[in-house]
């Protein structure tokens, strides 16, 4: 098998090559399927407990980089989550919380979502794990030009008409001039790093009462890294009801394939009272969509699976809420997709406006979890069925 390395040289050289390109995509996906215990031995130590300490021991010291970033995020999210934090000194949890890590590719936060301690093993094999999506990204998603979504700046580039906003990125002492003539005439701003996701580093900036100069302001801009500089998004009445200080976004979810582009999953993503951000990670509140009729046809759930008939906030009752437009936001979702049919799997996050559906951004390494959290069922079936459609780059 060609290495990364090798194969990001020669990739340099030979852009073009559809059989690089394949190669690249192959030897991500054999690294990331490589990170799975043996099926026959999960199955012994699902059905055995003396089996599942044994098979652990050996794998905690054969994967120690893996078992100490488990390690990690099982503390976190003990200490976080209402539902364990009198239990962060049950062993029996932490057991399972790395089994179902080592076993099947689960996050500790994903085992939370997904209920996993109450499931049994054909139920915690019918849900995808971060792994399992990692896998299947590397099969339909040219790495090569997916990372068009890794960077926000070059994802306005691409899609700039479909923002319906003017945005400038900044990085360096050159993009100075650039960045005075930028906040002349949009002296309030949101400022985003070009490579970081779920809302971290999304901040408001009115350049004229932030207490800096000028020139203080873009030399803090460009110490963070490069930053994508946008103007502010104005919601729609219906999106700002739900929560008035955040910018309320819609996730869909593109698969592209044989036959066209389906877009199976859309749900909303609501912030609470006075974040600016939607995310999860600042208390936001992920709701499915009815994709036909626009309307809210689950309760909502925050990042700990607390369940709400309505916002705790404003008050509005999530089922049966109407959104407007929403036969148009799937035929924009189709039609972005269609524009790189190299990346056949995306999550496009939209916010609503008076004059219609504006891009927030994309995302070529989209997660599944808010499909499996609001709909309280696992996607994996559907995820293999429209892998089946599609021109895959590795098996």
């Amino acid at each position: 098998m060609v290495t990364e390395r090798f194969t990001q040289i020669l990739l340099k050289a030979f852009p073009s090559s559809t059989a690089l390109h394949k190669s690249y995509n192959r030897s991500r996906f054999l690294y990331h399927r490589g990170y799975y215990m043996p099926s026959e031995r999960v199955a012994q130590a699902e059905a055995d407990l003396q089996s599942r300490r044994a098979l652990l021991s050996e794998y905690t010291e054969k994967w120690k980089t893996l078992t100490e970033r488990t390690n990690q995020e099982i503390d976190e999210i003990l200490a976080r989550a209402p539902q364990y934090r009198e239990r962060g000194h049950d062993a029996v949890l932490r057991e399972d919380m790395m089994f179902c890590r080592f076993a099947y590719g689960f996050k500790p936060d994903e085992y939370l979502a997904y209920c996993l301690e109450q499931k049994n093993p054909p139920e915690r094999k019918a849900y995808v794990s971060s792994r399992d999506l990692l896998c299947m990204i590397y099969q339909v998603n040219d790495r090569m030009d997916y990372r068009v979504y890794n960077d926000k700046a070059k994802t306005y580039e691409r899609f700039a008409p479909y923002y319906h906003r003017e945005a400038v990125s900044i990085s360096r002492e050159e993009d100075y001039e650039g960045f005075l003539d930028y906040i002349h005439r949009h002296p309030v701003f949101v400022k985003k790093k070009v490579s970081e996701a779920m809302g971290r580093s999304v901040e408001l900036i009115d350049s004229a009462n932030c207490g800096k100069t000028e020139r203080e302001l873009f030399s803090g801009l460009i110490a963070q890294g490069k930053c994508l500089l946008e103007e502010r998004v104005i919601q729609s009445a219906a999106f700002a009801a739900l929560n008035q200080s955040s910018v309320n976004t819609v996730r869909c979810i593109t698969y592209y394939t044989r036959h066209g582009v389906e877009v199976p999953y859309c749900f909303i993503k609501i912030g609470r009272k006075g974040s600016f951000v939607d995310n999860g990670g600042a208390g936001g509140i992920l709701v499915g969509i009815d994709s036909h009729s626009g309307k809210f046809n689950t309760d909502g759930f925050d990042e700990f699976i607390t369940r709400y008939e309505k916002h705790p906030d404003s008050g509005i009752h999530f089922q049966g809420y109407q959104l407007p437009d929403i036969p148009q936001l799937i035929e924009l979702s189709k039609q972005l997709s269609a524009m790189t049919p190299s990346v056949k799997f995306v999550g496009w996050d939209f916010a609503h406006t008076d004059q219609g559906w504006v891009i927030i951004e994309g995302n070529g390494m989209s997660q599944l979890i808010g499909p499996q959290i609001v709909w309280e069922r696992p996607v994996k079936a559907e995820m293999e069925r429209c892998l089946k459609d599609m021109d895959l780059l590795a098996e």
